[in-house]
C-alpha cells in the first residue's frame, strides 16, 4: 500500500473520531439545556420571549425541510436550526411554554413523523 493512500486512511480515521467526538459534545450540550432550562424558565416574566424566538426558529427549519429548494437561495442550511427546534419541542413536551399543551404537543409530533 503506498504511503499516499495510508496517508489518507489515517486522516479519514481521524476525522471520524473527531466527528464522533463532536457528535457526543453536541449531544451532552443537549442534555445539559433539557436539564437546566424547565427550571430557569418555569415561571421566568421572559419565558414567551424563549418561547417566540424557538417557535420561529422551528418554523423555520420546518419550512426548509418542507421546501428544500430555499437552501440554495443563500439562506442558512435547515440543520442551522434543528437544535433550537428540538428544545422548542422537548419544552413544550415538559409544559414549560405558556398556552401549550403538552399532550397536543405530543400528539403533533407524532403526527409529523
Amino acid at each position: 500500500m503506498s504511503d499516499e493512500l495510508q496517508a489518507l486512511r489515517q486522516e479519514i480515521a481521524d476525522l471520524r473520531q473527531q466527528l464522533s467526538e463532536t457528535d457526543d459534545f453536541a449531544s451532552g450540550v443537549h442534555q445539559v439545556l433539557m436539564n437546566v432550562l424547565p427550571f430557569l424558565l418555569r415561571d421566568h416574566p421572559n419565558v414567551e420571549k424563549v418561547q417566540g424566538l424557538l417557535k420561529s426558529a422551528a418554523d423555520q427549519y420546518e419550512g426548509l425541510l418542507q421546501n428544500p429548494e430555499k437552501d440554495s437561495s443563500g439562506e442558512p442550511d435547515a440543520g442551522v436550526y434543528e437544535p433550537s427546534k428540538m428544545l422548542y419541542q422537548h419544552l413544550a413536551l415538559l409544559g414549560i411554554w405558556p398556552g401549550v399543551d403538552p399532550r397536543e404537543a405530543a400528539r403533533s409530533t407524532v403526527e409529523r413523523r
